[in-house]
């Protein structure tokens, strides 16, 4: 009877000794039981628990759902940053301020439990899932970065930041602001401006993201703007992506001798600007 209790608990969530003593002192195991003691310790239920063959460990996994292995390995970012910075205009207090982002993901569960020696390992989905970000400014003076009913929220963010501190300091302290700079905090507008693969040729179908949309208009020097596309009555290859060729010379950058789409083995010069259509596009 206990091993089929704690079977139905593990169908839907973990099992722990306490479920053995909850069970045992539960009304209707004292009903089927008049006159017995039916009430053990916490440490009697863990010896019971190993007795009938269950073991506390990470949980075991099958093959993940979409038929292939997790990689266990994230690489992170290994560059820093120098330390210090010059404070001119006197002897006022500098107060941190943090952008904290925690992050949840929907597969991010318990990853031991009890489990039964003849439980077999099923499938389970590969990843984290999906995620929910929760952000906030925080202080070591006073917490979240409240003013009264003016809180700083991450969309508003840099602007209604230093509004809130400024209302919290009235101006006798410096806020030093501190953000998360990893590559996930990087992401781009689908239709933002990007180099990144475009052809030294004019292409009809051509997108920076694969069945994405079209890149918005760039800028020149005078305010200007540049449309990347051919215009929709050009008479040959109209609404065509323009060749990086084209983009470039209507810069007044295109050299005489010409340039490759990109150096040899994507290896440009460290201090080159203009070594080919890429780097050239990128600075």
């Amino acid at each position: 009877m206990i091993q089929l209790n704690l079977q139905e608990i593990a169908k839907d969530g973990y099992i722990k000794a306490e479920d053995i003593v909850t069970f045992l002192s539960s009304p209707a195991m004292q009903e089927q039981f008049p006159g017995k003691k039916l009430i053990i310790s916490i440490w009697t239920a863990y010896n019971w628990l190993h007795k009938l063959e269950w073991r506390f460990g990470k949980k075991r996994n099958g093959m993940y759902t979409d038929g292939h292995e997790k990689e266990d390995v994230d690489n992170e970012g290994n560059a820093t940053e120098p330390n210090g910075f010059p404070v001119e205009g006197g002897y006022f207090q500098i107060i941190m301020v943090t952008h904290d982002e925690p992050t949840f993901f929907a597969n991010d569960c318990q990853k031991t439990k009890w489990t039964h020696a003849n439980e077999k390992a099923v499938p389970e989905p590969k990843g984290e899932g999906q995620s929910l970000m929760v952000s906030d400014l925080l202080t070591p003076e006073w917490g979240q970065l409240v003013d009264g009913d003016e809180e700083a929220y991450l969309l508003q963010q840099v602007d209604k930041a230093i509004d809130v501190f400024e209302g919290k300091t009235k101006g006798h302290a410096f806020g030093l602001f501190l953000f998360d700079n990893a590559p996930s905090h990087q992401q781009r507008a689908a239709p933002a401006l990007s180099a990144r693969r475009m052809p030294k040729g004019p292409s009809e179908s051509w997108a920076h993201h694969k069945s994405g949309p079209r890149m918005c208009l760039g800028k020149f020097s005078d305010d200007n703007t540049q449309d990347f596309y051919y215009p929709d009555n050009h008479p040959l290859i109209p609404r065509w992506f323009k060749r990086m060729e084209q983009i470039i010379e209507e810069y007044g950058l295109w050299p005489e001798q010409g340039l490759n789409a990109q150096c040899e083995g994507f290896k440009c010069e460290d201090e080159g600007t203009d070594c080919c259509c890429w780097r050239l596009l990128f600075t």
